[in-house]
């Protein structure tokens, strides 16, 4: 939303909640998912684009047009099950999410024609 990344949804404990709520395009995270179009891993990418914000991150993206429609960013998970999978998994939900989206936004623009 105006180049800015918003929390929409949080899981979790709000009273434990010390990650940030916004990312704005000059965040180095909101370059690497929305620039890059690329899954963020501490441990692929280190703390150039994470920083404290988290472990995983990946774009909300319909990659048959490239439109990017936000982030999924998981803050914390038991160490075990932070694995290669786990970001491939993460990457093919934002995917399919992002496919969600840019059906609704066609059948929203469609609509309003009829």
């Amino acid at each position: 939303e105006n180049d800015v990344l918003k929390r929409v949804e949080f899981i979790g404990d709000a009273n434990q909640d010390d990650f940030a709520s916004t990312f704005d395009a000059s965040s180095n995270l909101y370059k690497e998912i929305v620039a890059s179009k690329k899954v963020v891993s501490l441990t692929t990418s280190g703390t150039e684009f994470l920083g404290r914000e988290g472990l995983v991150a990946a774009p909300i993206i319909d990659s048959s047009n490239g439109l990017i429609f936000g982030m999924i960013k998981i803050e914390q998970i038991p160490f075990l099950r932070l694995r290669s999978s786990t970001m491939d998994t993460l990457q093919s939900i934002g995917e399919m999410a992002g496919i969600s989206y840019s059906r609704n936004v066609q059948t929203k623009g469609e609509n309003e024609k009829a």
